[in-house]
C-alpha cells in the first residue's frame, strides 16, 4: 500500500529506504533453521550482506548485526541473550538489524 500513500515510490527501491526507512526485497536463503542462532549468523548474515551491497551499489561494506531468534517451543520467548547495542555507523556502510 506504499504506492497509495506515496505515488510513484516503489517499495522495492533504494529511494523507498531513503524516504521511509524501509524497503522490500526477496531472498531465497540457504539457511535451513531460522531458530538456530549460529546458523543464522553463519549462513543468513552473509546472504543479507550481499543483498544490501547489491541494493546500495555505492556502499563499500555491509554489516548485519543483532538479530532476535525466538524459540519456537516457547511463543514470544527469546531463545538466547540479545545484544541490543547498536554499532557505530560508518560512512559507506549499509547496515541492518534483523528480527527473525
Amino acid at each position: 500500500r506504499i504506492g497509495e500513500y506515496y505515488p510513484g515510490l516503489s517499495p522495492t527501491s533504494p529511494e523507498c529506504m531513503d524516504r521511509l526507512g524501509l524497503s522490500l526485497a526477496h531472498l531465497e536463503s540457504k539457511c535451513t533453521n531460522i531458530y538456530d542462532s549460529a546458523e543464522v549468523e553463519r549462513v543468513f548474515y552473509p546472504e543479507i550482506e550481499k543483498l544490501l551491497l547489491e541494493f546500495f551499489p555505492d556502499a563499500t561494506d555491509a554489516l548485519v548485526y543483532n538479530h532476535d531468534v525466538f524459540d519456537r517451543t516457547t511463543p514470544g520467548r527469546p531463545a538466547g541473550p540479545s545484544n541490543l547495542a547498536r554499532p557505530p555507523a560508518r560512512e559507506g556502510v549499509a547496515a541492518g538489524r534483523l528480527i527473525i
